[in-house]
C-alpha cells in the first residue's frame, strides 16, 4: 500500500502549486454519496487507518473516517479503524472530529508489478494527524508621530493562516483596545499566522503598516504574544479611502466606504460617483448616495432596496475632493468591481456535465483538446470551485474558479493511454461550501469509435515478379490514416481480390494469381502506424490486384471499436506495374 499524505497541516504546496487561491480553505472534495468507479481490480486487501494529535502523538478515538465513495467507521480507543476487501485503486481519506481540524489523505493501493493478482502490502497501516483547535495570538499596536509613539485606538486587524490546508474563507477581524491590544483565539495550535492592519486615522492623519508580520500558534490554551506593530504616518497631503466593505458585503447591505477626510460634496456631479450592472455593455442603475460622520463616510443603497444577486456590479468613484481640497488618491476605485457576498447552506451542484465541439456532444476521443464543463445554478452560490484529477492521480486538484456556470478545461493529451478524467464541482459564499462527500464526481473517458476513412493507395511499383524466387515488397501506412492510438496487440486482416487489365492491346496483370494472404504481413510501427508487406510468387504478376487492410475487428486503446458506417474501416491498396 502506497500512499500520498495530504493531512490538513500538509497541503499548501499542493493546492498553491496548482492554483492561487488566496485564503480560501481548499477541500479536497469527493463523492461518498455514490460509488465512484476507481478503475480496480479484483485484488483485495485490509486497510487499517490510526488516527494521532499531530502534537502530542496521542492515538485519537472517535474520529469520524470516511474512505470517500466506499465506506466509513469511526475510531476506536486505538484510534484505529478498518477497512477490508478494498480492491486497488485511487481513494480519498476524510476524517472529522469536534474540536480539531478536518484531515484528509490521499491513498493508493497498487498491484505487484511482477505480479497480476498479489497488491503491494508494504505497508498495512496508514497513520493520519489531526491538529487541536484553541490556540490564541494577541498583541500591540500602535502609531508613530514625529518622536512619539501612541496606542492605536479602533485599529482594525487582520489575520490570515498561511497554511493552505487550514483557510478562513476570509480573514479574521479584530479591533484594538484603548490601549492598542486586539486578540483573536479559537485559531489551530502549532500554525503560522499572518497579522496585517487596515490603514488607521487618528486627527487628520494617516498612518499604515509596512508589512505584515508572520507568527505561529502554540499548544491549545497558550496565548503566544505577536511582536509589536508600529503604523508609520502616511506621505502628508494624501486623501484616501480608509475601508470598505465591497468584498464582504449581501445583497441586503448597503456599501460603506470611509474616507480619510470629509468629501466636498458640494463639488459633486452625477457622474462623480455612479454603479454600473452587468459585465461587457454595462448598464448604468439607479442607486441613494447617504453621507454621515461629517461626509467622511459613504452608504450606497440601491434604489430597489436590494442588490442583485449573481449579478456583477462596478463602483466608480473619480473627480472626488476632500473639503481641503485634497483629491482622492485611490486610483483602484477609479472602476472597482464587486458582488454581494451570499451565505446560507449550500447544497450539491447539480447536473454536472460536459459538451465538447461545434455539435456540443458529449464524447471525448484521444484528439479532444478541450471540453467544457457545465451544472445548474444555486441560487444562494457565489462561485463555484472546479476540482479534477487523472486516473493516475490520488489526490484532486482545485483546477480554477468562476461566477458562471460553466467552465473551460483543456485536455490535450490527458486521454492517452486510455487515460481518465474526474471533475467535480462545489458552490461556496461567504459562510458555506458545497458537502465534498456529497458532490458529484463526473468521470471521462475516451468514448468515440475511431473512424479509420475509407481510404485507397494507388502503389506504382514493381509488382510483377519475373524471378524465379519469391521476393517482397511493402509499403508504410502513416498516422494520417489512422487518427488515433490503436491497441497493437491486434493485427488487421488483410482481404485479396484479383484483378487485370487490358488496353486492347496489352494485359496488364495476371487474371489467374493473386496474392496469398498468408504472404501478407502487417507490423505495427506505433499505435499509430504500420507497415505491410507482400510476398509475389515466382513469376507471378500481382499488379492490378486490390489489397485491403480490415481493422474493423480492431479497437483504440480505450477498448473502442472501430466506426464502420459508410464503409470506414479499411484502408485500400491498388497495385500497379
Amino acid at each position: 500500500m502506497q500512499k500520498f499524505r495530504l493531512n490538513a497541516l500538509a497541503l499548501t504546496a499542493v493546492a498553491i502549486a496548482l492554483f492561487s487561491i488566496g485564503c480560501e480553505k481548499t477541500i479536497l472534495p469527493v463523492d461518498s454519496s455514490e460509488k465512484i468507479d476507481y478503475l480496480q481490480g479484483n485484488t483485495e486487501a485490509r486497510v487499517i487507518i490510526k488516527l494521532f494529535d499531530i502534537y502530542t502523538s496521542a492515538p485519537l478515538a472517535g474520529v469520524k473516517v470516511s474512505i470517500v465513495g466506499v465506506d466509513s467507521a469511526v475510531s476506536d480507543s486505538s484510534g484505529a479503524v478498518f477497512f477490508d476487501s478494498m480492491k486497488a485503486g485511487s481513494y480519498m481519506v476524510a476524517c472529522s472530529k469536534s474540536g480539531y481540524e478536518s484531515s484528509y489523505d490521499g491513498l493508493n493501493l497498487t498491484l505487484d508489478s511482477n505480479s497480476n493478482t498479489v497488491p503491494v502490502l508494504s505497508q498495512s497501516t496508514d497513520a493520519m494527524y489531526m491538529a487541536r483547535r484553541g490556540a490564541a495570538i494577541r498583541g500591540n499596536l500602535y502609531y508613530k508621530n514625529g518622536d512619539t509613539i501612541y496606542p492605536a485606538d479602533g485599529a482594525v486587524v487582520e489575520c490570515r493562516l498561511n497554511n493552505g490546508a487550514i483557510m478562513f474563507q476570509n480573514p479574521l477581524v479584530t479591533a484594538t483596545t484603548s490601549n492598542g491590544t486586539y486578540s483573536i483565539g479559537n485559531l489551530p495550535e502549532h500554525t503560522a499566522y499572518t497579522i496585517s492592519v487596515r490603514p488607521f486615522a487618528e486627527g487628520s492623519l494617516i498612518y499604515t503598516q509596512e508589512s505584515s508580520i508572520l507568527c505561529t500558534g502554540n499548544n491549545i490554551g497558550d496565548t503566544i504574544r505577536a511582536e509589536d506593530i508600529v503604523l508609520e504616518k502616511f506621505s502628508d497631503g494624501k486623501f484616501i479611502i480608509m475601508s470598505h466593505n465591497l468584498e464582504t458585503f449581501t445583497k441586503t447591505d448597503s456599501l460603506k466606504i470611509d474616507f480619510s477626510e470629509p468629501v466636498d460634496v458640494s463639488l459633486l456631479g452625477s457622474d462623480s460617483i455612479y454603479v454600473l450592472q452587468g459585465e461587457g455593455s454595462p448598464t448604468r442603475i439607479l442607486v441613494n448616495l447617504i453621507w454621515r460622520n461629517s461626509n467622511k463616510k459613504l452608504i450606497i443603497v440601491p434604489f430597489d432596496g436590494a442588490w442583485n444577486p449573481g449579478m456583477n456590479y462596478t463602483l466608480v468613484i473619480r473627480e472626488i475632493v476632500s473639503e481641503s481640497g485634497k483629491p482622492l488618491d485611490n486610483s483602484a476605485f477609479v472602476a472597482f468591481p464587486f458582488a454581494p457576498v451570499l451565505s446560507g447552506p449550500i447544497g450539491n451542484v447539480q447536473n454536472v456535465h460536459f459538451i465538447t465541439g461545434l455539435n456540443d456532444t458529449n464524447k471525448v476521443d484521444y484528439n479532444t483538446a478541450s471540453i467544457e464543463l457545465v451544472w445548474s445554478k444555486i441560487s444562494n452560490v457565489s462561485i463555484y470551485q472546479i476540482f479534477g484529477k487523472s486516473s493516475y492521480d490520488s489526490t484532486w486538484a482545485l483546477l480554477g474558479s468562476t461566477m458562471d456556470t460553466s467552465e473551460l478545461i483543456p485536455t490535450s493529451g490527458a486521454f492517452e493511454d486510455n487515460g481518465i478524467l474526474q471533475f467535480l464541482v462545489l458552490g461556496k459564499n461567504s459562510t458555506s461550501i458545497s458537502a465534498f462527500n456529497k458532490a458529484t464526481v463526473l468521470s471521462i473517458k475516451d468514448g468515440i469509435k475511431p473512424r479509420i476513412l475509407p481510404t485507397s493507395y494507388l502503389m506504382e511499383g514493381d509488382f510483377n515478379n519475373v524471378l524465379n524466387t519469391r521476393y517482397s515488397t511493402g509499403f508504410s501506412i502513416s498516422s494520417l490514416y489512422l487518427p488515433e492510438p490503436m491497441d497493437t496487440t491486434k493485427i488487421p486482416r488483410i482481404i485479396i481480390r484479383e484483378g487485370s487489365y487490358t488496353d486492347g492491346s496489352f494485359d496488364y496483370g495476371d487474371p489467374d494469381y493473386s496474392v496469398d494472404p498468408d504472404d501478407c504481413s502487417w507490423e505495427w510501427a506505433t499505435e499509430q502506424s504500420g507497415f505491410l508487406s507482400i510476398t509475389i510468387d515466382p513469376l507471378s504478376n500481382g499488379a492490378y490486384d486490390t489489397l485491403k487492410i480490415d481493422f474493423r475487428a480492431l479497437t483504440d486503446v480505450a477498448g473502442n471499436k472501430a466506426d464502420t458506417t459508410g464503409g470506414a474501416g479499411f484502408i485500400t491498396i491498388l497495385t500497379r506495374e
